[in-house]
Formats: C-alpha cells, sequence, structure tokens
C-alpha cells in the first residue's frame, strides 16, 4: 500500500495560550515522502505545532494544507484519512490486545455502528507486519514492552492508510536498542510507503540520522530549517539551548552527533588513594 507524494504546508501560524504566543510566524513546507525533524528544547513549540498540522488546535493566525486542501476545512473524520498522529505516551484502556488497538485505527473508514470487515482486518494486518508487530496480535497491550507498545501505536497510525505521519517524540523513555528499532521501523515504512513524516524529536543525534530535513524551533519560532548539517551547528544548538556543546561526525553515518561539553570529570589522582591492600581497603 503506497501513498502518492503528499507535501504539507504552514503559512505564518500562530496560536496564543493567554498572552502568550507559543507560536509566531511559522511557515514550513514538508515535501512528500520526506521525513521532517522537529527539534528545540522544552517548550519551543514541537508538540503544539504537530497539534496545529494534526488539526487538533485550530491557530488565531494561519492556515495548514495538504495537497493545497485547508485541513481545518476539513470533517474530523476526513481529516483523520488525510492525517494520522502517534502522540507522545498514547494509551488505550486495559484489556485491548495489540491486534484490537491496531484495528482502532480502521475508525474514520468505518460508518456509523459498523463493524471491521475483511478489508480492515487486511490492512491491520499490513501494518503490522510492517512495524514487525504481527507476532504480538493476541497478547495485550499491557504485556508487552515500551519499544513493542510503540510499534503498535505506529501500527495504529498506519492502519489509518493517511498519506501524512505525526510523530511527538517516538522514542522517549526508550532505551538505545528500541530508539534504533523504531527509528528503522519509521525509516522502513517511509520507504515502503512513501507516507510523509513530521517527528518532534528530543535527541539530536538520531535526529540528525533519520531525518532529511530538520525545522529547528526556540521560542515558538523556527530558527534553522535545512538539512541536518546544516541546522546542527554548534553555536545554533548551543544558543538555543543555552548550553555549549560539540558537534563531530558520526564515525559510520557521518551525521552529526551532538555532545554537551558540560563538566570534564576530575582525573583519578593514584597518589592520594590507598593502596589496594592498605588502610581502609578491607
Amino acid at each position: 500500500m503506497t501513498h502518492r507524494p503528499t507535501s504539507l504546508v504552514t503559512k505564518d501560524i500562530r496560536v496564543l495560550y493567554g498572552d502568550n504566543a507559543v507560536l509566531q510566524g511559522i511557515d514550513l513546507t514538508v515535501a512528500g515522502g520526506e521525513i521532517m525533524g522537529l527539534v528545540g528544547p522544552n517548550g519551543a513549540g514541537k508538540t503544539t505545532l504537530l497539534r496545529v498540522l494534526s488539526g487538533s488546535l485550530k491557530p488565531q493566525r494561519g492556515e495548514v494544507w495538504v495537497n493545497g486542501a485547508a485541513i481545518g476545512h476539513l470533517p474530523p473524520r476526513e481529516r483523520a484519512k488525510v492525517i494520522a498522529m502517534v502522540s507522545q505516551n498514547p494509551t488505550v484502556p486495559q484489556g485491548f490486545t495489540a491486534l484490537e488497538v491496531v484495528l482502532m485505527g480502521r475508525n474514520p473508514h468505518l460508518g456509523l455502528l459498523k463493524w471491521e470487515g475483511s478489508r480492515d482486518m487486511e490492512v491491520a494486518q499490513w501494518a503490522m507486519e510492517l512495524t514487525s508487530t504481527l507476532e504480538f496480535s493476541m497478547r495485550p497491550l499491557g504485556s508487552l514492552s515500551g519499544g513493542e507498545r510503540q510499534r503498535v501505536f505506529l501500527a495504529r497510525a498506519l492502519a489509518q492508510e493517511a498519506p501524512i505521519l505525526l510523530l511527538d517524540e517516538p522514542t522517549a523513555h526508550l532505551d538505545i536498542s528500541f530508539q534504533c528499532s523504531v527509528m528503522d521501523t519509521i525509516e522502513n515504512v517511509k520507504a515502503q510507503t512513501g507516507v510523509t513524516v513530521v517527528a518532534a524529536m528530543h535527541d539530536l543525534t538520531l535526529a540528525a540520522q533519520y531525518c532529511n530535513r530538520i525545522a529547528a524551533l526556540n521560542r515558538g519560532s523556527i530558527v534553522a530549517l535545512g538539512c541536518p548539517e546544516d541546522v546542527l551547528r554548534p553555536e545554533l544548538v548551543s544558543a538555543a539551548y543555552g548550553t555549549e556543546v560539540a558537534i563531530i561526525s558520526h564515525p559510520v553515518h557521518g551525521t552529526p552527533v551532538v555532545l554537551p561539553k558540560g563538566r570534564v570529570r576530575p582525573s583519578h589522582d593514584s597518589s592520594t588513594s590507598p593502596a589496594p591492600n592498605g588502610p581502609g581497603s578491607q
């Protein structure tokens, strides 16, 4: 199941919470079939921008277009056929199996009081195969690890058959192996389906490794946009995050690796340490 290239465009997006401008003047074009990373410090506006892109939050100013159609004018059911979103720490009621969770992604395609049919089951199984979760079909969601659950929620989003996929911190709270597993799955999904991906990411090094382009946000504005090598520069990252960083090339991929400078660990002075068998060693 493949999608024709579907672009996502915002123009002059502004969002206010009270008198506070959370987003201001956001102009962003996401090309069809690319992975766009949203990076920035906490409070930069990444999650708010994803909510605007999904249509769940209406901005005070500006509009979002998908292939030239304003999503703000689409009914929720039709919008869900175009844009699927995996939020941070998604939850479902207890007791559902992984397959039942994935089938929830078919709701936009079902009529009132209509049950899933063979076509819906076929799409759900396809989504689970693509995310390597088919083996979990009959297992309760609560019995899965964090990385396994994240792939199930990704499968649920794919079951919507939407050409645009929005991800809010898809690797949050996962260890390094599951981070790579989830990002490899996203890359594989994009390669096989042509889906357009916008992902808010906390890990700058992972973003550099997997995203075609990166939009860096700070205080509600896009301060840099381009390929990872152009955006993840020491002076820009240090200014946005308020801490000095060093950036080196990944030894395998050549992509930027962002390292906080921080404090230097004190060197070990053997002259002031007790000998292994001396006083205090017992």
